[in-house]
């Protein structure tokens, strides 16, 4: 099912799995909302920063189902790096996806770890970008947040967006309407809306429309940078290319400390 907000107090009494995975035990559309109200967020109690969240859900056996979430409390000044991560953060959308769920846990672009390290400690969180199915939110932070590089660097922890939907919706956009960027959109000009001026300072990518969508969200086109499987990197508006040990040298340069 989705993930939501109810704009009613109701209760489900029941979960059953298959109509979870195909989204047929949902609320009618009117009913939900992926936007907290001011009492919804109060009574969360958040701090800033990072917050965690458990969902329960009790069976129709009577077992609970559980799983994490993390709600980001931000500085309304923050700024933010955006980065795709099946083909970004990973050497290929493929192979990046499969292999760490067979325990090959290294199958990553040679100083991502480090690069997004350094731009975290100049200030910029980062967020992480996917198409990946929201069932796969706690194998994907798993992923991403015990990576490690040589120097102590670690990935950076920051907010990791997904499709809300179903596995087979993730699939019918990928594969069969081959449109991920109009989700990507949406979700990165709901997070502009909340601030006054464009918080999205940056993006990395590594397909099409990773960077239709960060044209469309008017990030600089010198801040827009493709990476190819051999750890090439691309900057959209020079058209200069560097490897990520070499870009990693000018992160002073193109994140000044705010």
């Amino acid at each position: 099912g989705q993930g939501y907000f109810s704009t009613l107090e109701t209760r489900q009494n029941k979960y059953r799995f298959w109509s979870a995975l195909l989204g047929m035990s949902d609320p009618l559309p009117h009913q939900m909302t992926d936007t907290a109200t001011n009492i919804q967020l109060t009574k969360l109690n958040l701090k800033m920063g990072e917050n965690l969240l458990e969902y329960q859900v009790v069976t129709s056996s009577g077992s609970i189902v559980s799983t994490d979430a993390t709600i980001f409390m931000l500085n309304n000044t923050q700024k933010f790096v955006v980065s795709d991560i099946d083909g970004t953060v990973t050497r290929s959308n493929i192979r990046g996806l499969l292999l760490p769920a067979l325990g090959i846990s290294d199958w990553k672009h040679d100083g991502v770890v480090q690069l997004y390290s350094k731009i975290a400690d100049q200030g910029y969180k980062i967020i992480y970008l996917t198409s990946r199915a929201i069932g796969q939110s706690e194998s994907t932070r798993e992923y991403l947040f015990n990576l490690r590089e040589k120097g102590g660097f670690r990935m950076p922890v920051g907010p990791v967006m997904m499709q809300v939907n179903s596995i087979i919706d993730t699939v019918k956009t990928e594969v069969i309407d081959q449109d991920p960027e109009v989700q990507k959109i949406a979700k990165l000009a709901r997070v502009r809306g909340l601030f006054a001026s464009n918080p999205l300072f940056a993006g990395y990518g590594n397909q099409d429309s990773d960077i239709i969508a960060y044209k469309a969200l008017n990030i600089d086109l010198n801040r827009i940078f493709r990476l190819d499987e051999e750890s090439n990197l691309r900057t959209i508006g020079t058209g200069l290319q560097q490897n990520v040990s070499q870009h990693i040298l000018d992160v002073s340069d193109i994140y000044p400390t705010y």
